[in-house]
């Protein structure tokens, strides 16, 4: 039986670092096919966040986590890989010293991607395939560990977009300007208030409010919904909530002010449903080697393969 192609990709975001192995299967839509995902949370925007860069430790934990990586992808054999780095990775000021330090150790290619490349890499999936039959304009929410990031789509094309320094792991340090909010609504208000928009929310901590809101990826949430999740959330400790909700230690402190965050956009937007895909960052790159593959030849990709895990 013919296996579809294999591809690698890798997520280092501030809450966590994440690999993905998948496979595409052909359709109307590709589709990425998971054959091994890894989450870590090295949390790396805590030191961002308030040193301004990544500490030793830090760095070294990253640089022996991509190692491994490099191990497990070198099994899969996959036909092309690709690396990317986002807002904690984007704001250290040792971080072009940490990627060299993990080209040197790790035999692999970091890129540092800005937040309209990450918008570009999420929006591969075509998420829009969940909305109504008519929807002319969605706004896309994606929020990690030290930005949001919001793009405006009318009629399946960005009309335009932003990033914000309002994260998660931000919030939790204290790091965010109160400044910041205000620019987020403002923004809001400018581009998106005037439309008639759904939502769509990205990222680990919407997946996981969608669930406790008894959602399935096929039903949108309500603003309601999410907001009565957050207020069950949000009087709970940290240890109530692993107990109580069976969240993960690593997620049961940034689902709140995840939460906090969506419920702000929402409400400025005059969003009253978000839907929530399962696929993120790493699904897009995927998809994205799968399209390189296609326009540059396999080959091509063989090649690409042998450099980057050397």
């Amino acid at each position: 039986m013919k296996q579809h192609p294999c591809y690698a990709a890798i997520d280092v975001g501030s809450n966590a670092v994440r690999l993905l192995i998948a496979r595409i299967k052909e359709g109307d839509h590709p589709v990425a096919e998971k054959e091994l995902l890894l989450r870590v949370p090295l949390r790396l925007g805590s030191d961002v966040f308030t040193l301004n860069r990544l500490s030793d430790e830090s760095a070294r934990c990253l640089t022996q986590t991509l190692h491994a990586f490099s191990n497990l992808i070198s099994v899969f054999q996959p036909l092309d890989i690709k690396a990317c780095a986002t807002s904690a990775m984007r704001e250290a000021d040792n971080g072009l010293d940490v990627v060299e330090q993990i080209r040197q150790q790790c035999g692999i290619e970091l890129e540092i991607i800005n937040g309209k490349k990450e918008a570009e890499l999420i929006f591969a999936n075509r998420p829009d395939r969940l909305l109504p039959h008519g929807c002319e304009s969605f706004l896309y929410i994606d929020v990690g560990g030290g930005s949001t990031e919001l793009n405006l789509y009318t009629d399946g094309e960005l009309e335009v977009n932003e990033s914000f320094r309002l994260g998660t792991v931000r919030l939790l340090e204290n790091a965010v300007d109160k400044s910041e909010w205000g620019r987020m609504q403002d923004w809001i208000e400018e581009h998106v208030q005037q439309k008639q928009v759904l939502g769509i929310g990205s990222g680990g901590n919407i997946g996981r409010l969608h669930r406790l809101a008894k959602r399935s990826e096929q039903q949108a949430m309500s603003r309601d919904q999410l907001k009565k999740v957050y207020q069950k959330l949000k009087v709970l400790d940290e240890s109530e909530r692993v107990t109580r909700f069976k969240l993960k230690p690593s997620r049961a402190d940034v689902i709140v002010p995840a939460a906090k965050i969506y419920l702000s956009a929402m409400k400025w937007a005059g969003i009253e449903k978000i839907f929530v895909p399962k696929f993120g960052l790493a699904d897009g790159i995927i998809l994205e080697l799968h399209r390189r593959q296609q326009e540059n030849g396999h080959d091509d990709l063989l090649r690409n393969q042998t450099s980057l895990l050397h």
